[in-house]
């Protein structure tokens, strides 16, 4: 059981979710990602360079629940489910 999740429309709609006995301890997390779902943190546009940890960056998103096309899909969401090329 889970009490605070992480998601977008395009996503279907949760990606991570932080479990209830974590929900105190780590305020702010995003928590766990679900099984089947790839995650980066990149730091340029076109992903060729990862955040290391402790910097921000761009949260991408690959699985199964990702929806390949949507009206609000950017480009850098296509570079992810390889849409485009």
């Amino acid at each position: 059981m889970c009490e605070i999740g992480y998601g977008l429309t395009e996503t279907s709609p949760t990606v991570t979710l932080v479990p209830i006995a974590d929900s105190i301890r780590k305020l702010g997390s995003v928590g766990i990602l679900l099984a089947n779902l790839e995650a980066r943190l990149v730091l340029d546009t076109e992903g060729l360079v990862d955040a290391k940890e402790g910097e921000s960056g761009e949260l991408w998103i690959k699985g199964p629940s990702v929806m390949k096309v949507s009206p609000i899909t950017t480009f850098r969401c296509n570079a992810i489910t390889k849409t485009f090329v």
